[in-house]
């Protein structure tokens, strides 16, 4: 990801993701996208921003094990993207985020995907942080045999330099 502020609130956000998902039936995946945001406030206690723009996805699927006539073995495409992103330190060094996204295809009105992730995070030494967090996403048109919802629940710790 790369953000890069053009004043002192509005900023030009761009991000590629690589990955996998055998659970969502994705074999990999990959989506590029940029867009505008704006920096509503930001302090040492709390921020919020909001996010929008286009992204291109393309998706490569695991066949399922009885193949169905509505199963494609791939899938690329424009989209909107609409995010959200806030941050509120509590007391004792604890701190709650919450971010959430929209992508909506632009080129089937129906097919949709939210992605959301909250959370608590907690430096526990000098620069080391612990991190306890939820992702949901729900995705309205999944592959035939999937789940189209999938809920997370993490913990981990990370170092920051």
């Amino acid at each position: 990801s790369l953000d890069w502020f053009l004043g002192e609130r509005w900023f030009w956000y761009n991000n590629t993701v690589i990955g996998a998902d055998p659970r969502r039936g994705m074999e990999d995946y990959l989506l590029v996208g940029s867009g505008a945001g704006y920096q509503f406030w930001e302090t040492k206690k709390t921020a919020l921003s909001l996010k929008g723009g286009i992204a291109y996805l393309d998706e490569n699927y695991l066949p399922p094990s009885a193949t169905t006539a509505d199963f494609v073995l791939s899938d690329n495409f424009m989209a909107a993207r609409l995010g959200l992103d806030f941050r509120y330190s509590l007391p004792f060094g604890v701190s709650f985020f919450h971010n959430n996204e929209l992508i909506h295809s632009l080129e089937d009105g129906a097919d949709w995907r939210l992605k959301t992730t909250s959370g608590l995070s907690s430096m526990i030494l000098s620069r080391v942080f612990a991190e306890f967090k939820c992702d949901y996403s729900r995705d309205n048109h999944p592959q035939p045999g999937r789940d189209g919802e999938d809920l997370r629940l993490s913990m981990g710790a990370s170092y920051k330099w």
